[in-house]
């Protein structure tokens, strides 16, 4: 259901924008301010493909949009993925992790974040991750 377009919203937030597939636009549009949070490095939920007569269509229609903004309208681009492209100078990156502990997120910490998150564990006491034997587990290709 759309909103009126005389129906406006003071300050629109969407929090886990890489996530939220192009088609959030119009809240742009209904907004005065907005704020997009989101994470880069997650993968668009949308799993749509275009033909490339539909993709060709969409770059027509849009002369006037570069070509990398006119991408990130097509499938597999996220909301946060054509914000981040067109207001570059308005983004930041948030380093304070607090839903997974360290333990939990160290690989990403180290190999998607390059060190630059900060994590806090919320419980001294109690591990965050537990190994537990699967005696009917088999490995298959190394995982």
């Amino acid at each position: 259901r759309f909103v009126p377009v005389k129906h406006r919203f003071g300050l629109c937030i969407v929090d886990e924008a890489c996530q939220v597939a192009c088609n959030a636009l119009p809240l742009m549009v209904r907004a005065d301010q907005m704020v997009t949070i989101g994470d880069d490095k997650q993968v668009c939920s949308d799993g749509h493909t275009w033909s490339d007569e539909a993709s060709n269509a969409l770059e027509a229609s849009l002369p006037g949009i570069t070509s990398t903004r006119a991408n990130n309208l097509k499938p597999g681009h996220s909301f946060f993925n054509l914000c981040q492209v067109s207001f570059p100078s308005s983004s930041f990156f948030l380093q304070d992790h607090f839903r997974c502990a360290p333990d939990g997120i160290e690989w990403s910490k180290e190999t998607i974040y390059h060190n630059r998150l900060r994590t806090f564990k919320p419980s001294a006491t109690e591990p965050t991750v537990r190994h537990v034997h699967v005696k009917e587990g088999k490995r298959e290709n190394n995982i």
